[in-house]
């Protein structure tokens, strides 16, 4: 038996995510994986801060590794159809898992983290040239 992602540890019946998702009208693949990609952050960015903590940019970069990771070429497209292919859509994403819990929030963070962000697997292409 293999083990679990990090969503499945955190709510192994599924139901957190999924009534969050319908309360917000957002995905719950996207959720988990939001969930996952920041459980793994500290592996799929390379300069990952010491404190443990990432702003907007970082978070919208570990989502694109992650989906890299997962989907190869087809990762915008899954990004796309979760709604998580923006900072500003990544941003709606990350306000909502702090409100319900799923996430934590300094007091530094902010929306506008996000809105500049733009595609976010252009984002990481600009980071690695």
């Amino acid at each position: 038996m293999g083990s679990k992602a990090p969503h499945e540890m955190y709510d192994p019946t599924g139901l957190e995510f999924i009534r969050v998702a319908r309360r917000y009208k957002l995905s719950e693949d996207g959720l988990r994986f939001v969930y996952d990609a920041l459980a793994f952050a500290p592996r799929l960015l390379p300069d990952y801060p010491a404190k443990g903590t990432i702003r907007g940019q970082k978070l919208c970069e570990a989502i694109a590794r992650f989906a890299i990771e997962w989907f190869g070429a087809d990762a915008a497209e899954t990004l796309a159809e979760w709604k998580l292919d923006t900072g500003r859509n990544v941003g709606q994403y990350a306000v909502v898992m702090c409100k319900e819990g799923l996430m934590d929030a300094s007091r530094e963070d902010s929306i506008t983290d996000f809105e500049e962000i733009g595609i976010i697997l252009e984002s990481i292409h600009r980071v690695e040239s």
